[in-house]
C-alpha cells in the first residue's frame, strides 16, 4: 500500500502496509479495511444540528461496525457549551491581550509573515494575569482541583463567523500518579540543564522550549540534537516517556489514539530507532516527538505544526505557590449560569493534563514570577515530519 502527495516537482512516497506489525496486517487483511487518513476539517459536523453538512467528505453515519473497549474505567468530565471566536471578530481577542482589537485584526490576518499569517501570533503578547484582572473581564476560571475534571464543547467560528462546522474538545483533568509525576520532574530538570536553542527568543517568549525525539534532517530520521549534549540521561528521559505515554492511554485514551494513528498513516511508528516510544517498557505507542517547557509563557498563538490533536502535562518544582499561572484561551467564550465569560483560564498546578487542538484552539501561558520551576510536557503528531520524504531506520 503507497500513499503519495503531489507537490511542484515530484512526488512523495509513504510506505504505510510495511510498517504495520504483522497480527495488525492479517486482522486488517480480514475485515478488509482500508487505510484513508482523513483531515478532520473535511468531516463538516456541526454539532448544534447534531448532522453531517451535505458538502462534508461523509453526509451520514448508517452504523457503527465495531467498538472496542480496552480498559475498565473512563474518565468523566463536567461539561461547558464554548465558544472559540475568529480573529476576525470584532470582540476578539475577548481578554488580556495588551494590543487594540482592531489593530490585532489587522496584524493576525493581513500581515503575510508566518508568525501572524499561520499562528495567528503577536510577537510579545504575553499576559500576567492577577485576580483583580480576572474579576474586572470576567474570565472564566478552572480550578480542577476545586470543580474537577472538565470538559469544554467548542464551537470553533470561521473566518466568515460562521459556527456550524467546525468543532473540537478540550479536556482538563489531573494526575496523582507518583511514579509518573516523579519521573517528570526529574526528566524537567534534567532539560533545564541544557543549553537552550534560542528558536523562542525572538519571540518575545520569557522561559525555554526544548524538543526530543524524532525528526527530518537531509533525507533520514535523526534525533533532535538536544538528546546528545552530554547532560542528556537516556535512561531518565526514557522512564519519563515510558510513565507518560502510560497516563495518556488511560486519561486520554481517545487522543492518544488518534496522534499515533495520524503519524501510522504516514509509516511513522515505534518501531523507528529513537522514536520516544521505541523499545519502552510498557509499550504504549505515541507520537515521534515531544516538547518540553520551562518556566515558559507565550503570546496566544494557533499550532500550526501540529499534526493532530495534542495533549499537555504540567508539573512544578518546589514548595513555591503557582496561583497565578494559567494556560489562558483568549478567544474562548463560556456559557454558564446564565452568563457569559469571556475568556477561560486554566489553573495550572502539579499534574494538570490537557488535550486540546492546538490547530483550532489559540491558546498560551501566562507568565509567573512565583514559581521555581514549572515544567510542561507537550505531545502531538507531528506534521512536518509527516510530510518528509526519509529514509526510515526500523529495528
Amino acid at each position: 500500500m503507497e500513499l503519495y502527495q503531489t507537490n511542484e516537482k515530484k512526488r512523495k512516497f509513504f510506505h504505510i502496509w510495511e510498517n504495520i506489525v504483522t497480527n495488525d496486517q492479517n486482522e486488517l487483511k480480514k475485515l478488509q479495511y482500508t487505510l484513508i487518513p482523513l483531515p478532520d476539517t473535511w468531516l463538516k459536523f456541526s454539532m448544534k444540528q447534531r448532522q453531517f453538512d451535505s458538502t462534508g467528505f461523509i453526509t451520514k453515519v448508517d452504523s457503527i461496525h465495531q467498538v472496542n473497549c480496552t480498559g475498565s474505567t473512563t474518565t468523566s468530565y463536567k461539561g461547558l457549551s464554548t465558544i472559540h471566536y475568529s480573529p476576525l471578530h470584532p470582540h476578539a481577542p475577548l481578554c488580556s491581550s495588551h494590543v487594540p482589537k482592531a489593530y490585532a485584526a489587522k496584524v493576525i490576518i493581513a500581515a503575510n509573515t508566518f508568525r501572524c499569517g499561520a499562528k495567528q501570533y503577536l510577537k510579545g503578547d504575553t499576559a500576567k494575569l492577577t485576580a483583580e484582572q480576572i474579576e474586572e473581564e470576567s474570565i472564566f476560571v478552572i480550578d480542577v482541583n476545586k470543580v474537577g475534571n472538565v470538559q469544554l464543547n467548542i464551537e470553533v467560528m470561521e473566518n466568515n463567523l460562521s459556527v456550524e462546522h467546525l468543532h473540537t474538545t478540550v479536556k482538563i483533568t489531573k494526575t496523582t500518579d507518583e511514579d509518573m509525576l516523579n519521573n517528570a520532574k526529574e526528566f524537567g530538570s534534567v532539560v533545564s540543564e541544557l543549553k537552550s536553542s534560542g528558536v523562542r527568543d525572538d519571540d518575545g517568549n520569557p522561559g525555554e522550549m526544548h524538543t526530543f525525539g524524532l525528526h527530518q534532517h537531509n533525507g533520514e530520521f535523526m534525533r533532535f540534537a538536544e538528546a546528545r549534549n552530554p547532560r542528556f540521561c537516556e535512561q531518565t528521559y526514557k522512564a519519563f516517556v515510558d510513565s507518560f505515554m502510560r497516563q495518556l492511554d488511560e486519561k486520554f485514551p481517545m487522543e492518544l489514539s488518534t496522534m499515533t494513528q495520524t503519524e501510522y498513516s504516514r509509516g511513522i511508528s515505534s518501531k523507528i530507532i529513537d522514536h520516544p516510544a521505541n523499545e519502552t517498557d510498557n509499550q504504549v505507542e505515541g507520537s515521534c516527538a515531544v516538547s518540553v517547557s520551562v518556566n515558559f509563557a507565550s503570546s496566544q498563538h494557533l499550532d500550526v505544526r501540529d499534526g493532530s490533536i495534542g495533549a499537555i502535562l504540567w508539573v512544578t518544582e518546589g514548595d513555591i505557590s503557582v496561583d497565578d499561572i494559567y494556560f489562558l484561551l483568549a478567544n474562548a467564550e463560556v456559557d454558564y449560569n446564565g452568563k457569559k465569560w469571556k475568556g477561560v483560564a486554566i489553573k495550572l498546578t502539579d499534574g494538570i493534563m490537557i488535550s486540546f487542538d492546538g490547530r483550532m484552539i489559540r491558546h498560551g501561558t501566562t507568565e509567573c514570577t512565583r514559581v521555581e520551576r514549572i515544567y510542561g510536557f507537550h505531545i502531538s503528531a507531528n506534521a512536518i515530519t509527516m510530510r518528509a520524504e526519509v529514509v526510515r531506520n526500523i529495528n
